[in-house]
């Protein structure tokens, strides 16, 4: 499955820069986790369910956990493809 990110009018990419703005580790643990995702395509719900939820309509969450901090991938299928929205760290018990 083909994995692509959101780009602003500009062509900027804020999923992208936000995992540029995170430690090396917080960077690997989150390209492992797209990676596995983009390898699997919609088989990772199946085989991560933990992963992986429903946030609203067509837009789910990517949950990668690393140094104590919960992250937030938020994405959308759009046939073969992965489209991610926005990330983000989670603070609150509930994103929406």
């Amino acid at each position: 499955m083909e994995v692509e990110y959101f780009r602003t009018k500009k062509g900027g990419s804020p999923v992208e820069k936000f995992i540029k703005r995170q430690d090396i580790e917080v960077q690997a643990e989150i390209g492992a986790e797209i990676d596995r995702f983009k390898s699997l395509g919609d088989r990772f719900l199946w085989y991560f369910p933990k992963h992986v939820s429903k946030i609203k309509n067509d837009i789910m969450e990517l949950k990668v956990k690393s140094q104590r901090k919960q992250y937030r991938l938020l994405f959308i299928f759009t046939g073969q493809k992965i489209v991610f929205l926005h990330a983000c760290i989670k603070k609150l018990k509930n994103l929406i």
